[in-house]
């Protein structure tokens, strides 16, 4: 026969999985806000990086057309850089989650 559970015992296993389920949800709500910003950010320097683009078309010097492409690299580089962080934040999502209902 199986041994049943004391109602404390019971308790106690509930109150771990509440306690897991709060922080896992926790965790995916924090990363969400992260990625949301990184998302806003992004779409910000992909903004100025059009724009630069189109400044290299309209400037006249050829020094300023230079400094214009130079500006544009560098944007872009910002941009992976933060798409790497958004990455970073989905993927902590996704491995907490599997380690969280590999129970």
């Amino acid at each position: 026969m199986k041994r049943r559970k004391s109602f404390t015992e019971h308790i106690k296993a509930k109150d771990q999985t509440l306690n897991e389920s709060l922080l896992s949800k926790g965790y995916a709500i924090s990363q969400n806000a992260k990625h949301n910003t990184t998302s806003t950010a992004l779409a910000s320097k992909a903004s100025k990086m059009a724009s630069l683009a189109s400044d290299v078309i309209t400037a006249n010097e050829l020094e300023d057309k230079i400094n214009k492409i130079a500006d544009t690299l560098i944007q872009l580089s910002e941009v992976l850089k933060l798409q790497n962080n958004q990455s970073a934040a989905i993927k902590n999502v996704v491995v907490a989650s599997a380690l969280f209902q590999a129970k």
